[in-house]
């Protein structure tokens, strides 16, 4: 159940926080996987990595273009399966670099042909769809984001925290999706 603004009403049946670093989402429809997205570009910052994994057609994309949308990026966001790496800059300034490892044979050796140390720890945020490729060069802290089929429109989108800034991350982001403050106090100031 949703608000007109597309937020979630409180006590939504839509998430479970499982402990500190887990929180479980069921998504109805591709536009709330997109929403679901967008309520996380706000609270993003140059520096994070957001790592997607899921099957094929599970809404990796759908969730970048959110997360695009809410940065207020402007023109389209398309999955750059073919290209590798898709850079976009927020009106703010913030870069946001989308990166597809799906097509790689030899993810990590590939990944760190094309650069990818650049955009993990570079100038902007970082959201690597088939994550899981690259798993050994990608850093502790991050945010990964568990996608699975639960229909043909329905998904659950499973958010772990890696580390001390996902950790906060995480905290914002299950206050902004299921409009509860948090358990413990609020994240640190970003820069």
């Amino acid at each position: 159940m949703c608000t007109p603004a597309g937020r979630p009403q409180r006590g939504a049946n839509m998430s479970v926080l499982i402990d500190q670093n887990t929180l479980d989402l069921i998504s109805h429809s591709e536009e709330q996987t997109r929403r679901f997205g967008a309520y996380l570009a706000p609270l993003l910052k140059a520096g994070d990595v957001i790592c997607l994994r899921g099957e094929l057609g599970v809404g990796k994309t759908r969730f970048v273009q959110g997360i695009a949308q809410g940065l207020q990026v402007e023109g389209p966001v398309r999955s750059p399966s073919f290209t590798l790496v898709w850079e976009y800059m927020s009106p703010a300034g913030l870069k946001l670099f989308h990166i597809d490892l799906y097509r790689l044979g030899d993810a990590v050796a590939e990944s760190l042909a094309i650069g990818i140390e650049e955009y993990l720890y570079g100038d902007g945020v970082c959201v690597i769809e088939w994550s899981e490729r690259a798993e050994p060069i990608l850093p502790a802290d991050r945010l990964t984001v568990e996608m699975r089929f639960i229909d043909d429109y329905k998904r659950g989108i499973l958010l772990r925290a890696g580390g001390e800034r996902s950790r906060e991350l995480l905290t914002a982001y299950r206050s902004v999706v299921t409009g509860h403050a948090p358990a413990s106090s609020a994240p640190a100031g970003r820069s």
